[in-house]
C-alpha cells in the first residue's frame, strides 16, 4: 500500500492516546497489535491486558495526580502499564534503564515518584538509588517467570482480581501525562512535562507526516523509555491499526532475520542501527518488505545512505528532534523530494524559523538558533517552571540547536550552539569535522569537542572509536583530515577510544567527554593516540 487516505486525521477528535487505542481495537479487534518473541497479541488481547491492569491499579490507589515510574525493558508489560496508568490519569516517568544509581536517586526526587515498576534484574540498582532517601517509593518486581514469593505479571494483574464496576478519572486535556528528561548532551538534564493534549497534538502530527496505516508492520528497536522509541515506534502505529514487531534488545542479526521474517515495512531507528545494517550488506531479497526507513538521533554516513539507495533502492529519511518537543519537530517527507544534508519540512502543528541575535526570524539561508512554536511543546520543566519562561524569546522556544532553512522551508542542522567551537576568530561546527572523520573507512563513531586554549581560543580535539577489529593511528587520522577540510577545521588532538558515553539512542554525551577531560586534566599541546 502506497498511500493512506490522511483526511480521516482531521475527523478524528479524541483527546487521549487511550481513545485512539479504542478505535484500533474496535476495528482490528482480531489483527496483531504486538509480536513479541515471535508470539502475536492481537488488539482484542492487547486491550483486555490494559483494563485488567488499570482496574487492579486502580484499586491500589494509583490514581489522578500519582507519579510512577517505569524502569523496564522493551517487553510487552511496559507498553500494557503505559496505557493502564494513562487510563488512570497517572503521571509516567519512562526511565533510561542505563541510568547509574546517582542519576536515578536524582530523578525519582524531583519527580516526587509514589511508585516503581521495575524489572526483576534491576532492583540492585533501584536499591542502590533509594538507600539515602528518607521516603521510598512503593515497588513492584516485574518477572516474567514468577517465583512463589513474587507472581508474575499476569497472575498479578489477572481480569478478576478486582470485582465490580471502575470510575475511572476523565482525563483532562492539561493533565500531566508524561516526563521525559533531556538527554543531557550538552547540559544537565531536566525533566520535561507533557500533558495528554501535548501527546494528542503529537499523534496527530506523527501520524499525518509518517502515513503509518493499519497496513504497515513496524519494527521497534529503539527503547520504550526513549521519546523516539514511544511515541513514533508504539503510540503512532497502534493509532493506526499497525502491528508492531518488538524487539528485547538491539541485535543486528535478529533484526536483519526479522525484517525477512515478518515482512517488515517501516523501519525506524537512530543512524547507528542502519550504519550496522550497511555494514553487514544482506542481500536486496532481505529487505525487500520495507517501504519506510526513517533515521533520527544523530548523524548519518554519507556511505550509508547511498548503500541503501543504490543496493535496496530506499531512501533513508531523516528527522530532526528535541526532548521538549517530542520526538520529531522536522521530518524528510515520502512523497516529496530528500535533499542530502537536510533534515526535512516542518511537522504540521511545528513552527520553525531561524532566529538572529534578538531572536527575530532571518531570511532563507541564514544561520542562527533554531526557534520553534507548537501545542506539542512541554507544559513545564520539573520543579523548575521559571525555567522554561527563560527559554523562550519573542514566543520562541530556543532549542539550543544552530541552524539554516532554504527557501523552500527545509531545514539543515548545523550544530549545538553550545558544542560550536571558536578558534582563531572562526566558528567551527563539530559535526562539519565528524563527518570527515566518520567517512574514514576504520572509522566507526567520531566526537569533536573544543578545548581552551591561550593561544587560540580554543582547540579541536577529536575522540575516535575504530570500526571492530581495525587499528587507527593519530597522524593517519590527521593526515586523512587535511586532504578534507581547510587548515582551521583540522583537529589539533586526536584520541583513539575504544567507546564513548552514549545516550540510549547513540547521542554522545559531549558534557561527559568534557567533563573527563576537566578531571584528567589532559595536555593541549599535542596529538593523543590512546588505545
Amino acid at each position: 500500500m502506497d498511500q493512506i487516505d490522511t483526511t480521516q486525521l482531521a475527523e478524528i477528535k479524541y483527546k487521549s492516546l487511550i481513545d485512539y487505542l479504542g478505535k484500533s481495537t474496535e476495528s482490528y479487534p482480531d489483527k496483531p497489535a504486538f509480536i513479541f518473541k515471535d508470539q502475536p497479541l492481537s488488539y482484542r488481547q492487547f486491550s483486555a491486558h490494559v483494563d485488567s491492569c488499570a482496574r487492579v491499579l486502580f484499586s491500589l490507589g494509583l490514581q489522578k495526580g500519582k507519579t510512577v515510574a517505569l524502569i523496564l525493558p522493551n517487553i510487552l508489560e511496559l507498553s500494557i502499564l503505559y496505557f493502564a496508568l494513562l487510563k488512570n490519569a497517572v503521571r509516567i516517568l519512562p526511565v533510561n534503564i542505563m541510568l547509574n544509581a546517582d542519576d536515578l536517586s536524582q530523578m525519582l526526587q524531583e519527580s516526587q515518584t509514589d511508585v516503581v515498576f521495575v524489572w526483576h534484574q534491576f532492583t540492585t540498582l533501584l536499591a542502590s538509588a533509594t538507600k539515602d532517601s528518607s521516603s521510598s517509593p512503593k515497588t513492584f518486581i516485574i518477572d516474567q517467570a514468577g517465583s512463589a514469593d513474587n507472581l508474575n505479571f499476569y497472575q498479578r494483574f489477572s481480569p478478576g482480581s478486582v470485582a465490580g464496576a471502575v470510575r475511572y478519572p476523565a482525563l483532562k486535556k492539561d493533565d500531566d501525562a508524561l516526563v521525559f528528561y533531556t538527554a543531557g548532551t550538552s547540559e544537565a538534564t531536566k525533566g520535561a512535562v507533557f500533558t495528554h493534549e501535548n501527546l494528542s497534538c503529537t499523534l496527530r502530527s506523527l501520524w499525518e507526516t509518517l502515513l503509518i496505516s493499519d497496513m504497515d508492520m513496524v519494527m521497534a528497536v529503539l527503547p520504550l523509555f526513549h521519546p523516539f522509541g514511544q511515541l513514533v515506534t508504539m503510540n503512532v502505529p497502534l493509532a493506526a491499526g499497525a502491528t508492531i514487531v518488538l524487539h528485547s534488545k538491539l541485535d543486528i542479526d535478529q533484526i536483519i532475520d526479522s525484517i525477512a521474517k515478518h515482512r517488515i515495512t517501516y523501519l525506524l531507528a537512530v543512524p547507528g542501527v542502519f550504519d550496522e545494517i550497511a555494514r553487514r550488506s544482506p542481500s536486496p531479497e532481505a529487505l525487500k518488505s520495507v517501504r519506510v526507513c526513517l533515521a533520527s538521533g544523530a548523524l548519518l554516513k554519507d556511505g550509508t545512505y547511498d548503500l541503501f539507495l543504490e543496493k535496496y533502492n530506499l531512501t533513508i529519511l531523516e528527522g530532526y528532534g528535541v526532548t521538549e518537543c517530542s520526538p520529531l519537530v522536522s521530518c524528510s517527507r515520502i512523497y516529496r523530494e530528500r535533499r542530502r544534508g537536510s533534515v526535512g519540512l516542518p511537522l504540521p502543528d511545528i513552527e520553525l524559523a531561524i532566529l538572529d541575535e534578538k531572536y527575530q526570524p532571518q531570511s532563507p539561508m541564514g544561520i542562527g538558533e533554531i526557534g520553534l512554536r507548537s501545542k506539542s511543546l512541554l507544559r513545564a520543566y520539573l520543579g523548575a517552571e521559571s525555567a522554561l519562561d527563560a527559554s523562550i524569546k519573542n514566543g520562541w522556544f530556543l532549542t539550543g540547536d544552530m541552524g539554516l532553512m532554504d527557501v523552500d522551508g527545509y531545514l539543515y542542522l548545523i550544530d549545538r550552539k553550545a558544542d560550536i567551537i571558536l578558534k582563531d576568530g572562526f566558528h567551527i561546527s563539530p559535526i562539519d569535522v565528524e563527518k570527515v572523520l566518520t567517512s574514514h573507512a576504520n572509522v566507526q563513531l567520531a566526537a569533536v569537542i573544543a578545548v581552551p586554549n591561550n593561544k587560540h581560543g580554543e582547540i579541536i580535539r577529536a575522540y575516535v572509536v575504530p570500526t571492530q577489529n581495525d587499528t587507527l593511528n593519530a597522524s593517519e587520522l590527521k593526515n586523512f583530515c587535511q586532504t578534507q577540510l581547510p587548515p582551521y577545521k583540522c583537529p589539533d588532538e586526536i584520541d583513539i577510544v575504544q567507546d564513548l558515553p552514549r545516550t540510549a539512542t547513540g547521542k554522545v554525551l559531549k558534557r561527559e567527554l568534557r567533563k573527563r577531560l576537566n578531571e584528567t586534566n589532559e595536555s593541549t599541546n599535542g596529538t593523543i593516540n590512546r588505545t
